[in-house]
């Protein structure tokens, strides 16, 4: 990773904001520098206060929408150094996924990635799954069971069910494709919406887990199959109707 500073002309596109919705907004213009481009791995953010100046928050709001970008792992804070736009790893979300996040066609791409991948992975999740991984996939689904209070829980309860399902199938290069798919999942608006709208699904995810507890690996990759295929078939009749407004 470099540890260049960004340029200055990137700081325009931080500004002040309502202080009632917080830490919140602060995250959010720290986000669309990213995918702008304005900010690439390496770059050093605005200090503290600098923040509060171009934001007009105070420090306890910056210094929660840094701690909230770290548990993204879109941002790392060094002692002394000051605050760092990460490398995606393995392990963390794909940053060249951020300036697609309201794309349709990219939404489309990925339904239809995942129609190949995820029962493969479902597959392997059932034979390959230790009792600790079994543990947290169903913690992940009683999560993703009661309801949330927050408007963007529900959608970050079912990736990290499907993070859970991916890092029980014990194969490096699933989880580095499921990194970009997740950096997708849990930022984009168009996914948030038909989560959402798309109770049902858990019943889907109910099955998975159920047939991957049981060790059944056929059993696992169908039921996923059966999700994705729902998914696909959503999306379809989604932009079907779209084409008879236009």
């Amino acid at each position: 990773m470099s540890q260049s500073s960004a340029q200055p002309d990137v700081w325009p596109g931080l500004r002040p904001i309502d202080r009632r919705l917080g830490s919140q907004l602060v995250m959010d213009q720290v986000l669309a520098l990213v995918k702008q481009g304005r900010l690439a791995p390496g770059d050093r953010l605005p200090t503290e206060q600098e923040l509060v100046t171009l934001t007009g928050v105070g420090r306890a709001t910056v210094r929660e929408a840094i701690r909230g970008l770290v548990s993204l792992g879109i941002v790392q804070t060094r002692a002394g150094r000051g605050t760092f736009l990460r490398a995606a790893s393995h392990d963390d979300g794909d940053h060249t996924m951020l300036p697609l996040l309201g794309s349709d066609r990219v939404l489309r791409d990925l339904v239809d990635a995942r129609l190949h991948l995820d029962p493969e992975i479902a597959r392997l999740a059932a034979e390959r799954a230790t009792l600790d991984d079994l543990g947290r996939i169903q913690e992940a689904l009683e999560a993703l069971r009661t309801p949330a209070e927050e408007p963007d829980a529900q959608q970050r309860n079912h990736v990290a069910l499907h993070l859970a399902i991916v890092h029980a199938a014990h194969n490096l290069f699933f989880s580095r494709l499921w990194a970009s798919f997740a950096t997708f999942m849990s930022e984009s608006p168009l996914v948030a919406e038909r989560t959402r709208a798309h109770e049902r699904s858990f019943d889907f995810h109910r099955q998975i887990v159920e047939a991957i507890a049981r060790r059944d690996a056929e059993a696992a990759e169908a039921a996923m199959r059966r999700h994705m295929t729902d998914t696909a078939a959503m999306l379809q009749k989604e932009a079907a109707a779209a084409d008879q407004q236009r």
